[in-house]
């Protein structure tokens, strides 16, 4: 994925170079490849034209575990900086008889290299 980021409204995007002194920057671009791993246990397949989100759909109770991990690239693209990102999650819906339905998502995400954020 290619993506230029541009401050919105009154954010600023601000960088220190290498003799400490601080300069705004108007954009940047990111290039990253990634992949995730999914993993639902007890999950069924329904083939049907809405999918996982049909009514018909059994399994939708079932824990989903997921393993992700971006990497983006210097230079490829015209990415400006290199980065890695990876983010495991679990998320488990629960059905109350009379109550609804509740969902519950735990996630956490791990950045390996420091890249600029907005300020």
């Amino acid at each position: 994925m290619n993506q230029n980021n541009e401050a919105a409204g009154t954010l600023q995007y601000i960088k220190r170079d290498e003799s400490g002194n601080l300069y705004h920057i108007k954009d940047f671009t990111t290039s990253e490849i990634g992949t995730q791993l999914r993993f639902a246990p007890g999950e069924r397949a329904y083939n049907g034209r809405s999918g996982k989100e049909s009514v018909f759909n059994l399994s939708k109770d079932a824990p989903v575990f997921k393993l992700s991990h971006q990497l983006g690239i210097k230079g490829v693209l015209g990415g400006d900086y290199n980065y890695n990102h990876t983010e495991i999650s679990a998320e488990k819906r629960i059905g109350f008889l009379r109550l609804g339905i509740s969902m519950h998502r735990l996630k956490r995400a791990r950045s390996g290299t420091r890249y600029l954020s907005p300020c």
